[in-house]
């Protein structure tokens, strides 16, 4: 269970089999394009430029900003950390908390608001495959999320 301090939550809940995976991805990958404009000594500068940033970029987007990607619990409601920005949805705005598909991805925690439209939970995305298929986290988180939804309104 998610544990309180004074009505306010401790940490980021997000999927760690997820973050860990695309913080090491993003890593190794960030470090090869960089690697690439690093070490041919014959390569012109604006290449060289090109490499290096691009390789920065990105390990910082999928290190720093995706796989940090989250919900934090607040007493005023949710505090969603997605890669392309933060927002809070107030308790009474939010409709329902769900595990569902989103676009091209696999299954990942979506907040259902009152007017209509959905705001995806990046940090939260159940992942199954052959070598990991009794991951319960995702639900867990989800189940805890609910509780406090459910909270909230009584």
């Amino acid at each position: 269970m998610v544990r309180m301090v004074r009505g306010n939550m401790m940490k980021v809940l997000r999927c760690r089999q997820w973050a860990t995976g695309l913080g090491l991805m993003g890593a190794g990958v960030g470090l090869m394009i960089f690697n690439l404009g690093a070490t041919p000594p014959d390569l012109f500068l604006p290449a060289r430029v090109v490499y290096i940033g691009a390789g920065v970029g990105l390990g910082w987007f999928l290190v720093g900003r995706v796989a940090l990607a989250g919900v934090q619990v607040k007493d005023v409601g949710l505090l969603v950390r997605n890669p392309f920005g933060h927002r809070l949805l107030q308790w009474d705005e939010i409709e329902s908390i769900t595990l569902g598909r989103y676009v091209l991805f696999s299954k990942m925690g979506s907040v259902r608001l009152r007017d209509g439209s959905k705001v995806p939970l990046f940090g939260i995305q159940h992942t199954e495959s052959i070598f990991n298929s009794g991951d319960r986290q995702a639900h867990e988180i989800l189940e805890s999320l609910n509780l406090a939804l459910d909270a909230s309104r009584a």
